[in-house]
């Protein structure tokens, strides 16, 4: 007999499922960079050029990370997390549990690439959301004005972080479903 609901087993095998798809894309299937700075110091002319990862393979990962990221979907990162500690009584898998989610919630807080603009620090939490809410999902007007105004001279420096957050806090996804893969089958 299972320790999970039918619905939360539901909700758990979404979840799996859906990181399988994500696995599959071409960012994660062929370990594709984020970002690229290339130099060229062969001549005096020395040269260099930043290639940023193809706009429709970031579009088709947000488009699945989105429901692991969004606060009000089932497959939400932080809602898995709390579901199994809640139904798993087994100290192991609560202590992997425990140490995944604090990983991801430091991803969002901190990382060795750090921005800061007139000493505000923007974070890898705040770069997804200027992202998500001011260009691809939401267009929210204010936030699409800060990050086309206010931080336009910034806004390629920090789609990199963003980028960059993206892969980070989908590695923490992917060792998310270990655990899952786990204690579906308690």
């Amino acid at each position: 007999m299972s320790i999970f609901t039918t619905e939360e087993k539901n909700k758990l095998e979404s979840f799996l499922s859906l990181v399988d798809k994500i696995k599959q894309l071409r960012l994660f299937r062929e370990n594709l960079p984020v970002v690229n700075i290339i130099f060229d110091i062969s001549s005096k002319d020395a040269v260099s050029r930043i290639e940023v990862l193809d706009e429709e393979i970031l579009r088709s990962v947000l488009l699945d990370l989105r429901k692991i990221f969004a606060q009000n979907e089932a497959t939400n990162f932080g809602s898995i997390c709390n579901l199994i500690y809640k139904k798993v009584n087994n100290a192991k898998i609560r202590e992997e549990i425990s140490a995944v989610r604090e990983a991801y919630n430091r991803s969002l807080k901190e990382t060795e690439f750090k921005i800061e603009i007139n000493d505000h620090k923007v974070t890898p939490q705040e770069a997804l959301k200027l992202w998500f809410n001011g260009y691809y999902f939401h267009e929210n007007q204010e936030v699409n004005k800060k990050l086309f105004g206010t931080y336009a001279n910034f806004n390629k420096v920090i789609k990199f972080q963003f980028m960059a957050a993206v892969k980070i806090l989908a590695m923490h996804t992917f060792h998310l479903s270990q655990i899952v893969e786990k204690v579906v089958k308690l």
